[in-house]
């Protein structure tokens, strides 16, 4: 199974005693760092809680005792892995022109997704990319003017709502990327 930071996923879990006894159903992640594990009847319930790969397993046990069980690995992804290519300014008189580029690829479906560039804690602007389907990766480009650059630091945020099956929005996210230094050429 693999899910999301943030996201559940959900599947049927199918066990059956040979003698047609009552099943009690258990479901435990062997690391809840990663990812937890709930179960609802004969549903399975997985959320994402950090990047990392884990293992879930769902033990049926009968009314004497006996049991079985079913192990599965689970990979959690961040919803979008971003790279900053670059981070540049340009000096034009006592304001700085400003472009940070990279790319970004969804590991789940997105909607509204937005990018806003930061130097130090001023805004250089926003890359609207919209919608991007799990697995597809968009440029991003983001240019504009601040007026100082303090220490230096790049930074890039972003936001969207999941894009589910039907056009179903759900919770929406917003997420720091981290930080590098700009570099500034003298025009």
């Amino acid at each position: 199974m693999e899910t999301v930071i943030e996201r559940t996923e959900t599947a049927s879990v199918c066990f059956e005693d040979p003698n047609m006894d009552m099943l009690t159903l258990t479901a435990q992640s062997a690391n809840p760092g990663v990812a937890t594990a709930s179960l609802v009847g004969d549903q399975l319930s997985v959320t994402g809680v950090d990047e990392g790969s884990t293992t879930v397993t769902v033990t049926a046990t009968d009314p004497g005792g006996l049991t079985g069980t079913s192990v599965f690995p689970v990979t959690v992804k961040r919803a979008i892995d971003v790279v900053v290519a670059s981070c540049e300014g340009e000096r034009q008189g006592s304001r700085f022109s400003v472009e940070i580029r990279g790319r970004a690829t969804a590991n789940t479906a997105v909607e509204d997704l937005v990018f806003v560039g930061y130097v130090d804690n001023s805004i250089v602007g926003r890359d609207f990319l919209g919608r991007m389907s799990k697995n597809e990766t968009e440029s991003i480009r983001i240019t504009g003017t601040i007026g100082s650059i303090g220490s230096g630091v790049c930074r890039l945020r972003w936001a969207w709502n999941w894009g589910d099956a039907g056009g179903d929005i759900a919770t929406h996210r917003s997420l720091d990327l981290g930080s590098t230094v700009i570099t500034i050429r003298d025009r």
